[in-house]
C-alpha cells in the first residue's frame, strides 16, 4: 500500500483539484447562480400576484355577499325604488279627497344620490282642514319613495280651502 501511495504526484493532485474545484465553483457561480436567482425573484413575485389576487377574490366573495345580505334585508325598499309614480298616478290617487287636484311638474328630473329624483306641485280644492289627514294618508299609499315637502300651503277661497304642497318623487335611472 505504502508502495501505491508513493506513486501519487499529491502536489500536482492537489494543484488539479483546487483548480477543477474553483472551476465548478465559477461555472456555478456564473451559470447557474444567476439562473437559480431569477428563479428566485421570479418564484417570488407569482406567490405575492397570487397571495393578492386570493385577497382580491375573498374581498369580493365578501362584498357579494354584503350585497346579497342587503338586497336580501331592504327588499322592500329596493322595490319601492322600482315602482314608477307619475304624474297621473299621484291624481288618480288623490283625486278622491280633492275636489279640483292638479298636478304639475316642477322641473326635469335629476339624480339625487344615485336616484332619479322629480319634483311634483300638488293642489286642490277640499271642503274642511281634516283632509290634510287623508292626503298624509294617500301619499303614504303611494308604491314607492315619495317625500312630502313643507310647506304646505292653505288658503281659504269661496268657502272652500286650496291645498298647495310639493312632492319629491324617486325611482331608479
Amino acid at each position: 500500500m505504502k508502495a501505491f501511495l508513493a506513486q501519487i504526484d499529491w502536489i500536482r493532485n492537489t494543484f488539479f483539484f483546487v483548480f477543477y474545484f474553483f472551476l465548478v465553483v465559477i461555472i456555478f457561480l456564473s451559470l447557474v447562480n444567476p439562473q437559480l436567482q431569477e428563479f428566485k425573484k421570479e418564484n417570488t413575485n407569482y406567490r405575492k400576484e397570487l397571495h393578492i389576487t386570493q385577497q382580491v377574490q375573498k374581498q369580493k366573495m365578501q362584498t357579494a355577499e354584503a350585497l346579497a345580505k342587503y338586497q336580501a334585508d331592504n327588499n322592500t325598499l329596493l322595490n319601492a325604488f322600482k315602482a314608477n309614480i307619475t304624474q297621473e298616478t299621484i291624481k288618480e290617487k288623490l283625486s278622491s279627497i280633492f275636489q279640483k287636484v292638479d298636478v304639475v311638474k316642477n322641473g326635469n328630473s335629476y339624480f339625487k344620490n344615485g336616484y332619479l329624483a322629480q319634483n311634483y306641485i300638488v293642489s286642490g280644492r277640499v271642503a274642511d282642514i281634516q283632509a290634510i289627514n287623508d292626503v298624509l294618508i294617500q301619499v303614504m299609499n303611494l308604491q314607492g319613495i315619495v317625500y312630502l315637502a313643507f310647506p304646505i300651503h292653505i288658503e281659504a277661497e269661496e268657502g272652500v280651502l286650496v291645498f298647495s304642497f310639493s312632492l319629491e318623487v324617486y325611482s331608479l335611472p
